[in-house]
């Protein structure tokens, strides 16, 4: 969801943007996979062009 707010952002602006990274919370707190709202944080690092 965040990396495709970002590419229409992206296109706005009239830059390219590369993802370095993407990271999310820590271990103790796991993604369920019948529930994907579970993953809620989100850590992306770019580099724009």
């Amino acid at each position: 969801m965040a990396v495709q707010a970002l590419a229409r952002g992206r296109s706005d602006c009239c830059r390219s943007l590369q993802l370095l990274e993407e990271r999310g919370q820590s271990p103790d707190h796991p993604v369920l996979l019948a529930a994907p709202e579970t993953r809620y944080l989100k850590c992306l690092f770019l580099q724009v062009l």
